[in-house]
């Protein structure tokens, strides 16, 4: 480290920090996902994740499940589209999610 210029080093901590968060949060909701349980949602678009928005929301407030998404949408920008929206309604309403790579429904 002592040869990288200052950005460098901002930029390795900021993402040695974004990679602490993101375990931290995986291992609660992992947690939480044993101890209350989880519920699955398949999502191709945005319609179907705000479709599912409410039961979500719903799950939570009853149960306090951890939401599992499956997204079954191939294109790689619809996919990152839609995992962004669903973490951006997470952490409005203060739920986990998992996202799952494997259909659950196949």
């Amino acid at each position: 480290m002592a040869d990288m210029d200052p950005a460098s080093i901002r930029a390795a901590a900021y993402m040695e920090r974004q990679a602490k968060a993101r375990a931290e949060y995986e291992c609660k909701a992992r947690e939480d996902a044993e101890r209350y349980g989880t519920v699955t949602f398949t999502v191709g678009n945005q319609i179907e994740l705000e479709a599912a928005r409410d039961s979500m929301l719903q799950n939570h407030l009853e149960a306090k499940r951890v939401q599992r998404i499956f997204i079954n949408n191939k294109n790689k920008i619809v996919e990152r589209n839609l995992m962004n929206n669903a973490l951006d309604m997470a952490n409005q309403y203060k739920y986990y999610l998992i996202f799952i790579s494997d259909n659950p429904n196949p």
